[in-house]
């Protein structure tokens, strides 16, 4: 009775902090446009329809981010952007934490575009 006693704190604090972690898990998905595309990074908005993409496609990040309703953005750093575009429908699965900054950072695990 006394060993149970001394693992079931520990089992709850081990629970405890895998639960609060703020580190998105490798098969969660978020799917959006590319507004940018660079050597090693994009400028990915997440849950927006091609409307909606359309309407912001062309504007700047400083405007972005004067937006009544400021999209979800995220910088990703990914090593294989040279067959990604502006404005691909894409899928992403983000590898490690995400930094809450405006906009987010982030390294991509795996990018696939959506046809």
């Amino acid at each position: 009775m006394k060993k149970f006693s001394v693992f079931l704190p520990i089992i709850l604090s081990i629970t405890f902090i895998i639960g609060c972690s703020n580190v998105i898990g490798n098969s969660e998905s978020k799917k959006g446009f590319l507004l940018e595309v660079n050597e090693d990074q994009v400028l990915f908005v997440e849950g927006i329809e091609s409307n909606e993409y359309e309407e912001i496609k062309d504007l700047s990040l400083v405007e972005l981010l004067k937006l009544e309703e400021v999209p979800n953005l995220f910088y990703l750093t990914y090593n294989d952007t040279a067959n990604l575009t502006k404005g691909d429908n894409i899928e992403v699965w983000i590898k490690k934490e995400v930094e809450t900054s405006l906009p987010a950072m982030a390294v991509a695990k795996k990018i696939n575009r959506i046809e």
